[in-house]
């Protein structure tokens, strides 16, 4: 009799345990879900901004789509740059040449797609300024 006492006094506090354990995992999962609402949340305004643009196309509001489009180009840009120093480090990474290679080719996709929506509204984004890191990491990093 006093083994089964025994018993179940040890389950009972692993039990306890685990429950305090569970507790904490799902806190810590809460402020996961609090991350991605933040990052859906941020992309659901960019969406907008596109949607708001592609409106102003629609009622011939050339200059203003252009405005739109142009501003959620220079949000991708950012994007592709934060994303470039998260996988490369920044100016000063000794990986310099293959982070200039990602930064292109992933910078000529963010091109593509924006040069074929402003080119309808007779427009032109100035494209060149930010076609290099260096030159974005320029304009942002550099006082």
């Amino acid at each position: 009799m006093e083994n089964l006492i025994t018993f179940t006094g040890i389950v009972v506090i692993v039990f306890g345990i685990l429950q305090i354990i569970l507790f904490f995992k799902i806190w810590g999962m809460t402020n996961n879900v609090s991350k991605i609402k933040g990052k859906l949340e941020e992309n659901l305004n960019d969406d907008a901004i596109l949607l708001k643009a592609q409106l102003f196309a629609l009622d011939d509001d050339k200059q203003q789509s252009f405005n739109l489009y142009k501003e959620s180009f220079h949000k991708s840009i950012i994007e592709l740059f934060n994303k470039t120093i998260s996988e490369f480090g920044d100016k000063e990474n000794l990986d310099y040449k293959e982070r200039n290679e990602y930064y292109k080719s992933e910078y000529k996709k963010v091109v593509k797609y924006y040069i074929k929506r402003v080119e309808k509204l007779s427009m032109k984004l100035d494209t060149e300024k930010l076609d290099s890191y260096e030159k974005v990491y320029s304009l942002i990093c550099e006082s």
